[in-house]
């Protein structure tokens, strides 16, 4: 589901650091600088979360390729769900 961004200028990084790192529990935090965004910020967790994600589909990917290759069995849409699933 998307939610709209919540953008912050730097200087609120800067100003109250710890103050700021607390409350990144809420989801990424786009980084204004000069009115240009500059960078996103995520809490550890939600990193963690991104990576394991990508890391999931980068199997999938693999796994389609192997067996477009012929170098699995077919994997129905069914256990391909249930694998992704775990």
């Amino acid at each position: 589901m998307y939610h709209a961004p919540r953008i912050e200028p730097i200087s609120n990084l800067v100003r109250d650091t710890s103050s700021f790192i607390e409350n990144l529990n809420g989801g990424p935090v786009h980084l204004t600088q000069r009115g240009h965004e500059t960078a996103v910020i995520l809490s550890s967790l939600e990193w963690r979360k991104l990576v394991e994600y990508i890391e999931n589909l980068e199997a999938v990917v693999a796994m389609y390729k192997a067996e477009q290759k012929g170098e699995m069995d077919h994997m129905s849409p069914e256990k391909l769900d249930a694998w992704a699933a775990e």
